[in-house]
Order: structure tokens, then C-alpha cells, then sequence
């Protein structure tokens, strides 16, 4: 079960087509503008190879159909590529259908800046649940699973815990290799630090307000548009209010904001009961954004 698993079991109880053990449809985009051209047949390759590792690796033991698989993007700009010691920043997005509508609501929206990784041309790259083929085989699991874990919490609650331990897995063994950026404490957006804005107990009701939002709030709008509302607003007040008591600066209300904040600002825009509400809670929790969502109350 994929990116429509909540209407296929929850909604509507159909039966799917014939499926597949990959889960994801990645699209896998490289600019080389930075680099050299002598070294764009190396980058060339790289990118072939990991649109094939995204979207041939089964990742879970669920069978997905064509149309079940989950959306997602890698955008990737290389920066340096130094006899095959890459630096690249790498921008990870990932959505999901809003049910009975032709919108898509993003899940995943997050960019690493400065990745180092080493690739050697004609290299593959190898999946394995116990151990880690290679730095970047790590970093396209960890992003793999968050988007799977993102896309399962988004239908059901906590439904994507399975993939949250993964993550866990991942990240414990990208710690034990001494390489940056796997420990929470490396930096404020490090991938430790992301699982542990999603699992830790004091911040893991962002994972609650991912189910609210879009199941029970979006799912449902075009049903009943103020109801569905009106559990956004809730979820919204409750969940973002008590994550920024814990950690204003936590990377899972960062993760949010980039996701989420357009969309939410596009939902109250014609909404004066709710909208002023709204917007004074987003202001106190992202004051860098009030250009933004300035814009529910100058409709």
C-alpha cells in the first residue's frame, strides 16, 4: 500500500492492479552548472544511477501498484567534484493526492546544503537493511524512509512507524561511522537532529498534527469544506503551540513551515473567522514569515 493506501483500505475498500515491491516514483534531477565539463560524464552517470537505486530498490516488504507509488523528487546541484569526492546541496521533496480532488499537497520539503560523498563511475549502489554499502547509499535511505514515513503518518496515525525505526537503524549506524551530520548534536537540521524532532516524546505530536492535517482536515474538505477546516485549526493550535514551548528551533517546525505554510496561508485567505486566529498563532511561532502570512488578513 503507496501514496493512495488512506483511499484504497480507509475509504473505499478497492482492490488494487498489479504491484510492484518499489514504493517510490523519484524523479532525479542533477545541475552541473558548477562543475567543470570534464567531469559532467561522471556526474551523468551518478545521476542515472541513483534514479535507478530510488526507483527500483524496494525499501519495504508491501507491494505497491503503479499509481500507488509515492511522488517524490531529488534535486540535486553539484557544486564540486574533486577526483570523485562530491559536494552537492541536495533538495528532498516528496506529496501526496488530497482525496476526491485532482490537488497534491506536499509532505517532504527539505534542502541539505554542503553533502560530501564519494562516488567512483561505473559504481553500484547496494541496499541493505543490516549494513551501509557507502555515505551516499546512507543519505538516499535516510531521505527514502523519511519520505515513506512522512507519506504512512499522513493516512493513518503514527502509521509510518516502521519507517521511523529504519530511520532510527540508519541513523545509529551513521553515527558509529564518525562521519558529520548523523548525530543530533552535529547541527540543528543534521539528520539526527530530524529523527529526533519526529520521535522524541516532547516534539512527536508533529507526527499527530501530519494525520490531523491531512486526513482528517484536507481528505475531508472536499466533503465538508469548514469541517475540515476546523480540525486543521485545531490540530494546528494544539500541536505547533506546544512543539515551539518545548524548541522554537526545532528542525520538525522548520520542516513544517516549508511544507506546509503556503498551503495553510491559501486556506484562510477568504476565512475572516478563523483567519485572524490563524494568523496571529503563525506569527508568534515563524516571525520570519509574517510577510507570508500577512496575506490571511490582506485578502
Amino acid at each position: 500500500m503507496g501514496v493512495l493506501k488512506g483511499k484504497l483500505w480507509l475509504l473505499a475498500g478497492l482492490t488494487v492492479g498489479t504491484a510492484s515491491g518499489q514504493e517510490l516514483n523519484c524523479r532525479v534531477e542533477f545541475n552541473v552548472d558548477q562543475v567543470e565539463v570534464s567531469v559532467r560524464p561522471t556526474v551523468e552517470s551518478l545521476q542515472s544511477i541513483v534514479s535507478d537505486y530510488m526507483n527500483t530498490t524496494s525499501f519495504t516488504d508491501k507491494s505497491f501498484s503503479p499509481q500507488e507509488k509515492i511522488d517524490c523528487r531529488l534535486f540535486v546541484a553539484v557544486k564540486s567534484c574533486v577526483e570523485n569526492n562530491f559536494t552537492v546541496d541536495l533538495h528532498v521533496q516528496s506529496s501526496r493526492p488530497v482525496y476526491n480532488s485532482t490537488y497534491t499537497t506536499q509532505l517532504v520539503n527539505f534542502k541539505e546544503k554542503d553533502l560530501k560523498f564519494t562516488y567512483n563511475t561505473g559504481e553500484s549502489l547496494i541496499f541493505s537493511h543490516v549494513s551501509t554499502d557507502s555515505q551516499l547509499t546512507s543519505v538516499l535511505d535516510f531521505y527514502a524512509y523519511l519520505i515513506l514515513a512522512m507519506d504512512f503518518d499522513s493516512f493513518s496515525r503514527r502509521g509510518g512507524e516502521e519507517y521511523f525505526r529504519q530511520l532510527d537503524r540508519i541513523v545509529q549506524i551513521g553515527q558509529s561511522s564518525g562521519v558529520k551530520r548523523w548525530r543530533q548534536y552535529d547541527s540543528p537540521t543534521s539528520r539526527g537532529a530530524i529523527l529526533s524532532a519526529w520521535t522524541n516524546p516532547a516534539t512527536s505530536s508533529l507526527r499527530d498534527l501530519n494525520y490531523s492535517y491531512h486526513r482528517e482536515g484536507l481528505d475531508v474538505m472536499s466533503a465538508n469544506q469548514e469541517i475540515g477546516r476546523r480540525m486543521i485549526s485545531e490540530s494546528l493550535i494544539k500541536v505547533l503551540s506546544d512543539v515551539h514551548d518545548v524548541n522554537p528551533m526545532s528542525v520538525g517546525l522548520t520542516m513544517w513551515r516549508d511544507s506546509k505554510l503556503d498551503e495553510t496561508v491559501s486556506i484562510y485567505v477568504h476565512d475572516a473567522t478563523e483567519g485572524k486566529q490563524m494568523a496571529n498563532l503563525l506569527k508568534e511561532i515563524f516571525p520570519s514569515d509574517i510577510e507570508t502570512i500577512n496575506r490571511i488578513e490582506h485578502r
